[in-house]
C-alpha cells in the first residue's frame, strides 16, 4: 500500500543505511575515502562491508584470505595452548561464514573441535574471540560510513 502524505517513505525516498547497502554509487566512494582517513584500523573495510553488510560475494576470496592470515597471527600470539593454523583457519572461516549469514551456521563447535584435536572450549576461545574482533570492526568502519556518507550528501546537496 502507497500514499502520498508527507512524511510516507515514497516521498522521502530510501534512508542512507539502505542507500549504503545498494549499488556502489560516487557517494559511497568518496564516503570511504573519507572513512578511511578518520578510521585506519588495517582491515579491508570496505570489502568486509559489501560481503557481509551487501551480500556481494566477489569480495569473499580476498576477505577471506585477509581474515584468514589475520586469525592465524591472533591466535599465535593470543592462545597459550591448543594453537594451530588449521584450528585458526577453521575459526576464521567459521567466523567470517556467520557473520555473512548468522541464521545459517555451518560448523558446529563439538564437531570443529573433534576435528582439530581440540577441546571444545579452546575452539569456542578462538571463534568467539575472532568473532568479536571481526563485528568490532565492522561495526566501527560502518559508523565512520555512515558519518561520511551524510556528510558527502549534504555537500552534494550543497554544489547542486
Amino acid at each position: 500500500m502507497t500514499t502520498t502524505h508527507a512524511g510516507d517513505w515514497d516521498l522521502r525516498g530510501k534512508d542512507y543505511e539502505t542507500q549504503l547497502v545498494g549499488p556502489i554509487t560516487d557517494a559511497i566512494i568518496d564516503a570511504d575515502r573519507l572513512a578511511r582517513l578518520e578510521h585506519r584500523n588495517g582491515f579491508p573495510n570496505f570489502a568486509m562491508y559489501r560481503l557481509i553488510l551487501c551480500g556481494e560475494r566477489q569480495y569473499l576470496p580476498m576477505v577471506r584470505q585477509w581474515w584468514v592470515l589475520f586469525a592465524i597471527e591472533w591466535c599465535k600470539r593470543k592462545m597459550k595452548r591448543g594453537y594451530s593454523e588449521e584450528l585458526a583457519t577453521v575459526a576464521a572461516w567459521d567466523t567470517l561464514q556467520r557473520a555473512m549469514d548468522p541464521a545459517r551456521p555451518i560448523l558446529c563447535a563439538d564437531e570443529a573441535a573433534a576435528s582439530l584435536g581440540v577441546s571444545r572450549n579452546t575452539y569456542l576461545y578462538a571463534r568467539n574471540s575472532l568473532g568479536a574482533i571481526l563485528g568490532a570492526a565492522l561495526k566501527s568502519y560502518w559508523e565512520w560510513l555512515e558519518i561520511s556518507y551524510r556528510i558527502v550528501r549534504k555537500l552534494e546537496r550543497k554544489v547542486s
